[in-house]
């Protein structure tokens, strides 16, 4: 059986989720974990945008 005959068999799911934390490359805890304030971390959605996002490049991946 190959591999992706492997994947496909056992119903393999994988959730990829991004978010403002993203912007920054800290981890999804940053807010929490660095005690950054909701008014500093607001503004990084004025930068968050998904124009790099590409689905199907990463399910070839």
């Amino acid at each position: 059986m190959t591999t992706n005959n492997w994947f496909t068999e056992a119903r393999y799911g994988l959730f990829i989720h991004y978010g403002l934390y993203s912007l920054l490359e800290r981890g999804k805890w940053v807010w929490n974990r660095e005690e950054i304030l909701l008014e500093e971390y607001k503004q990084l959605a004025d930068r968050f945008t998904a124009k790099d996002f590409d689905a199907d490049r990463l399910c070839l991946s």
